[in-house]
């Protein structure tokens, strides 16, 4: 089985280069998911495009404010989190 290479911004397709720049420029460096991704652009358009929804978006807590802490600044679209908690699932019979 083959696998996809981790792209850089030098050997990245020209479609997928404007975003990796700017991913790098708000996160600091290159994530490997977004490495993988600029293997397919328009892959990597569409998780950047849904990561912006999301860091701009919330859902409410029971307590209908924004779970949000107030200590933890919004994400920029193409960021990401060091720490995203994973959901807790009910298995099905």
């Amino acid at each position: 089985m083959s696998r996809l290479p981790l792209r850089t911004i030098e050997d990245a397709p020209n479609e997928a280069k404007a975003a990796l720049i700017n991913a790098e420029k708000n996160n600091g460096y290159l994530p490997n998911l977004l490495r993988v991704l600029a293997n397919a652009p328009v892959a990597l358009e569409t998780y950047l495009t849904v990561s912006g929804i999301n860091a701009r978006s919330s859902l409410p807590c029971l307590s209908g404010r924004s779970c949000r802490s107030p200590r933890q600044p919004p994400m920029a679209a193409g960021s990401v989190s060091p720490a995203t908690p994973r959901l807790r699932t009910k298995r099905l019979a």
